[in-house]
Order: C-alpha cells, then structure tokens, then sequence
C-alpha cells in the first residue's frame, strides 16, 4: 500500500487539483485498477480514470468494459454524494448492458449502485425491488462475491428501511458465507469490514450499544489496512455518537474529530452534515451552546443554499430549539421547536408512526424548564397544544392528501375519456392550441412546421430519445429557432414542455389500456416513453397529472 502511495505521489499531490498526467496511454485494464483504488479514497481521481475507460472503451466499441465505467462513475457520485448523476451513469450502463446482452454479473453491480444510490437519497421503496433485481442477476451469475456483495446491500436496504432483525440476518448470514468460503478479494473483504459497520448500525439503533462498540472496534482494525475513507469516517463518526451517549466526551470528541478529518477529505456533504450533528450534540452536552449553534446553522446553510432543505434531520431543528432554550433565547427556541415538528409531519409518507413525535417527550420537560425561567404560565399547555394539533394536522393532511389524489385520478380518468377520442397523436397535447399566425414565421413556414409536427406525432417520434428541437426541425427541414417560435404560438408551450405533455399523454392512454405494460418497471416504462431516467419520467409525469405513476398505476389495477 506505501508503494502504491508513493508512485501516485510521484505524479501528483494525493488531494490536489487534477493532474493525472502519463508517461504513456493507460490500458483499460490499468485504468480499471485506478478506479478501484480512488474510488473509496479520492472519488474525483475515480471519476477522472472512469471517464478516461469510457472514452477509451468507446473508441475501441468494448462494451464490457463501457459498463464498468458506468458502474463506476456511479459508485464514486454516490460516495461524494451527487446521487443525481451518478443515478443517470448507472442507468446508461443498465440500458448498455441489456441492450448487449452483457454478463449478469455486471448487470447484478449494476443495480447494487443504483439501489445503493436510491437508498441514501431517502427513496427506500424505489430501491427495494431494483435490490432484488441485482439478487436475481447474481443468482443467475453463479458468482459468489458478486451475490455478496448484492447481499451486503440488501442488508443495507432493510436497515434503512428500520427492519434491524431482517437487516442483521442477512449481514451476519454473509459475514459466514464470506469466513467460511475463505473471500479474501478486495470486493470481499470490503463487504466483510462495512458488514461489521452495518452490524454496530443496527444494534446501536436497537440501543445495544456495547455490541455496537464490539463490532465497531473489530471492523476499525479491518478498515483501517485500507485506504476507504468514505467508510472510515462512518466508523470514527458513529463511535463518537455512541461514546456520546455513553457520557464519554473525552472518546466521543476524539473520535469525531477524526471522523470531521477524513469526511473534510472526502468532501460528500451528507457525511459532512452528519458529523456535524453528532458535533453539536457534544458541544451542547458540554455546554458550549456558541459552538453547537454555529455546527448547526453551518449544516442549514449548506442545505438552504444548494437547495437541499428535504434532507435537514429534524434533530437539527431540535437541537437548536434546546440551545437555544439554554441561552434563554425564547423566541428562537420555539421557532425551531415547530419546525422540528412540521419536519416530522412532512416526512410522513403512506403510514403514520404517532410514536415519531410522542416518544420525545423529553421537549414538553424542556418547556416546563422555560415556563419557569422566563415565567410563561401557560407555555407549556402551549406545547402540549402544538403537540396535538400537529397530530390532528398529520392525520387531517394524510387523510385529505389521499381524497386529492383521489380526486385527480378521477380527472384523469375523464381526461383519458377525451384523449381516447382524438383521432391523432398531434391532438393528446394541442387542447389549447391557438389559432393565429406568429407574427415572425410566414403562413407558409407554419403551414410547413405543423404539417410536419402532425406527421412525426404520428409516427410517434416523440418517443424516441433523440427527439429534441435540433432533430425534430431537421427532420421537418426548418430551423430550431422558427420551429420553437411555432410551437409557442400555436401550443402555448416550449418545445420540451410540448414533447412532455405528448409523452405524458400517450402513456396514460397506454398504461390505461395495456394491462401487460403495468407490469412494467417505472424504468422500463420511461424508456418506452422516450426518458433516459426514471426520475425524468415521474417528475414530468407528475407535473402533468399531479399524481405518481406508481399511484396511477396501482389505482388502474384496482378497477380492472
């Protein structure tokens, strides 16, 4: 491992700016090996060798070797935690690898990362069944590491689904499989040393925390002989928040100053946030109140500025209310209190967990306290009122969001009713088209554009991926600029607004009447409608609706 340090140091600063420079061109199998070895370490470094494969692998027409560098590219968004990106890298090379016929085994990886991907951006449901698709890849490839490792993130997928008992079978049961069959690869000793991390997971959230402890200081050693710093930040970070629980701020401290020191070389903003979190937790259980309040605002900042405010932890807002309960700062105190419980009502998805909001009750103590120091007499029946009604709230809002959706399924239902009658495509977006002429495209241009439109609309281009404004006007020999300046005046609407509604449209009637084309997975059925994402389709789906296509699918399957 100095050896290897050494010769990447000969090249460049190990965390400086790109400098990747060769003496020679790499192979794919050399850039292959750079990409294992940054991807956990130096994420950018991986995604620079990964797209060197993929431009090399590209030219050469390897396929094999362009889904791998798809799967990595992939695997290193997730550990800087672009998931966005690396979710799109993955779902090209899931497209590449099927439309090849590539190895299952690739495909197994493949889903692995997505579903690993999903699981950490708060999708748990959507990464469920892409986890089993990988499993039934695995399966089918007869390779034990790769069955592993597909293991270790079901695992992972039932703990973030909080179904520890289920999470701790599968882990232990692969930690046996990986001991007993002697894996002493790379791939699988770095399943068995997150396994143990996985493990301490699921027993500190059980409130074990002294088995927690065990198998954290067993995979420290393990983890410790490798250069993964994504998941040697996680083992220093939950050591010190459960050395916080323990009472143990000497341990607790240390410990998440060396977690603060490897995520700050990482740079993923989500391990970041967490480490400050368990920070100022310390420094208010120390009562350095300034101290916790600036981890706190640091951790909203970053989340309001890049628009990240649905992943804030509600503990945030907690924790800032009872800093600043401390500092008799009562105004700011009861701002973050509510905030901290409209957190909670917003997180509610499908099932409501009363025990989420009851089981912190320690906050109506905390308000006994403030009634006191500042003499609110009724500041605590105040509480105990913000407490139920946001429980009314929750069930009121859960109960209303159901009748909506509902009541928006039944629009489209009579939507479909008109949509079955038109006798084109071109007439599933063109309700509110507009009669006049643009007052910068000549009568014949349009004539010529819509003319156009109608007969691609009915060949049903608007489902292929390449349909975009550049090949649409080539095709109906105009340019983007007069074909853009049509669609606005006749339509209403941009280009790609138009293009959506098509789409939209035509999978609605499709999914309404196609019984076969339910069974679909959300992402094949976006690829039939021409997205190259799954999230591109539900998004446009539901601005075009209001509803999930999950939702609508599930709603035509309970009227069949």
């Amino acid at each position: 491992m100095l050896r290897f340090l050494f010769f990447i140091g000969v090249f460049c600063s190990l965390y400086g700016s790109p400098c990747y420079a060769q003496e020679r061109p790499l192979s794919s199998q050399e850039l292959y090996h750079l990409i294992l070895d940054h991807t956990r370490f130096n994420p950018e470094k991986a995604v620079y060798y990964a797209n060197e494969l993929l431009d090399l692998s590209t030219a050469r027409n390897q396929k094999d070797s362009m889904a791998l560098a798809y799967l990595y590219l992939g695997k290193a968004g997730r550990i800087q935690g672009d998931f966005d990106t690396a979710i799109a890298q993955i779902d090209a090379g899931i497209k590449l690898a099927q439309e090849e016929n590539l190895a299952t085994t690739i495909l197994a990886e493949l889903f692995l990362a997505k579903a690993n991907n999903l699981a950490d951006n708060n999708q748990i449901e959507s990464a469920i069944p892409i986890m089993f698709e990988g499993l039934s890849y695995a399966k089918a490839s007869k390779n034990l590491v790769t069955q592993v490792a597909l293991n270790h993130g079901l695992g992972y997928i039932y703990f973030a689904a909080q179904n520890f008992k289920k999470s701790k079978e599968v882990i232990l049961d692969n930690l046996k499989i990986i001991e007993e069959e002697s894996l002493t690869d790379k791939k699988s000793f770095e399943v068995y040393y997150k396994g143990l991390i996985m493990l301490a997971n699921n027993y500190s959230s059980e409130n074990k925390k002294d088995s927690a402890i065990y198998y954290l200081n067993k995979g420290l050693k393990a983890i410790l002989t490798t250069d993964d710093i994504f998941t040697t930040s996680g083992y220093y970070n939950m050591l010190g928040e459960i050395y916080l629980h323990e009472k143990n701020y000497e341990k607790a401290y240390e410990n998440l100053i060396e977690a603060k020191k490897y995520g700050d070389q990482l740079g993923n903003h989500f391990i970041v946030a967490d480490n400050q979190l368990n920070l100022a937790r310390y420094y208010f259980e120390t009562s350095a109140y300034a101290k916790s309040i600036e981890e706190l605002s640091n951790i909203l900042h970053y989340h309001q500025k890049n628009d990240l405010e649905d992943f804030i932890s509600p503990e945030v807002y907690k924790l800032l209310a009872e800093n600043y309960q401390q500092t008799n700062a009562i105004e700011k105190a009861n701002t973050y209190l509510k905030l901290y419980v409209l957190k909670y009502q917003n997180a509610v998805a499908g099932s409501i967990a009363v025990n989420s909001i009851v089981q912190d009750i320690e906050l109506a103590d905390l308000q006994v306290e403030k009634e006191k120091k500042e003499g609110f007499v009724y500041y605590l029946i105040g509480l105990v009122l913000v407490l139920g009604i946001g429980l009314i709230i929750l069930l009121f809002l859960l109960r209303q969001r159901k009748t909506k959706n509902e009541d928006k399924f039944q629009a489209v239902l009579q939507k479909l009713n008109q949509l079955k009658k038109v006798e084109t495509p071109e007439a599933l977006s063109s309700s509110s088209v507009k009669t006049q002429a643009s007052t910068e495209v000549s009568e014949e241009i349009t004539t010529q554009i819509l003319s156009g439109l109608k007969k691609l609309n009915e060949q049903l281009y608007f489902l292929q991926q390449e349909c975009n404004s550049y090949n649409v006007a080539k095709k109906i020999k105009t340019n983007t600029s007069y074909l853009s300046k049509v669609i606005n005046t006749h339509f209403d609407k941009n280009f790609n607004n138009y293009i959506n509604d098509l789409r939209i449209d035509h999978a609605l009637v499709r999914l309404e009447g196609d019984k076969t084309f339910r069974l679909f997975s959300i992402q094949s059925i976006a690829e039939e409608l021409g997205y190259k994402s799954a999230d591109s389709f539900t998004k446009y789906f539901k601005s075009r609706t209001g509803l999930n296509p999950s939702f609508y699918i599930k709603q035509l399957n309970a009227r069949s």
